[in-house]
């Protein structure tokens, strides 16, 4: 199933689910107890909103042996934790903002892992039970900060850096997928060669990938966001 947050008109926001282009209101919590009433609404009716409201967003930093190896590092033996803050969310499509502080702000897709309950000191397979779906997102950071600063909540805690959305699917199997970030690609104002693209703020669907794809593979672009890509600066 595929949740999504989303509002009609000028009414609050609430959750629903998706059936191809119709969205049907859930009554309840997700996370709970709920009542999927009939998908009625049409999609193009609707704003779409972050698909959900996280206390906090934990992030895995070079656990992609390709991202490290750019970068310069190796994978760490002991998974590297960073935290990105709720106020970095912006909701699908809406525009990244980028600080006065960076000259090199960069894109990053990656998969996003919904936890529905609570747990600690959770085994490996206990974990998995605590998983309610998975969604993309793009961990926008400002690399030359994260290159500067002892932690990285500046360079990837900024206002807008993290788009994620627009649904939450239950049943994506991520054994066999890949994710894939797409943006325009159009000449730039100053002449600039887009012809590899640039991250936009919206990552819009989950693709499943085909027999020449491999699980856990990943291809990553450096690019530096550029003002006419993403908005104007703050």
């Amino acid at each position: 199933m595929r949740i999504v947050r989303y509002q009609l008109q000028n009414e609050a926001a609430r959750y629903g689910w998706l059936l191809d282009d119709k969205i049907g209101e859930i009554e309840g919590d997700p996370f709970g107890a709920y009542r999927r009433t009939e998908a009625k609404t049409p999609l193009a009716d609707v704003k779409l909103l972050a698909p959900s409201k996280p206390s906090k967003i934990v992030c895995v930093g070079r656990n992609y042996v390709e991202h490290a190896k750019e970068m310069g590092n190796e994978v760490p033996k002991i998974p590297l934790i960073f935290l990105k803050p709720p106020s970095s969310i912006i909701n699908p499509g809406e525009t990244i903002l980028l600080p006065p502080q960076s000259k090199q702000v960069e894109h990053e897709g990656e998969l996003v892992v919904v936890i529905g309950k609570s747990a600690r000191n959770a085994t490996a397979e206990d974990a998995k039970n605590t998983i309610f779906g998975y969604t993309v997102g793009n961990d926008v950071t400002a690399r030359d900060l994260q290159r500067t600063d002892d932690q990285w909540t500046r360079a990837k805690g900024f206002d807008t850096f993290c788009p994620f959305g627009p649904w939450i699917d239950t049943d994506f199997d991520i054994s066999d997928a890949v994710i894939t970030c797409k943006s325009e690609r159009r000449a730039a104002p100053d002449g600039f060669d887009a012809r590899y693209g640039l991250q936009c703020a919206d990552l819009d669907r989950l693709y499943f990938i085909g027999d020449d794809a491999r699980a856990g593979r990943y291809r990553f672009h450096r690019h530096t966001l550029r003002r006419w890509q993403v908005g104007r600066r703050q």
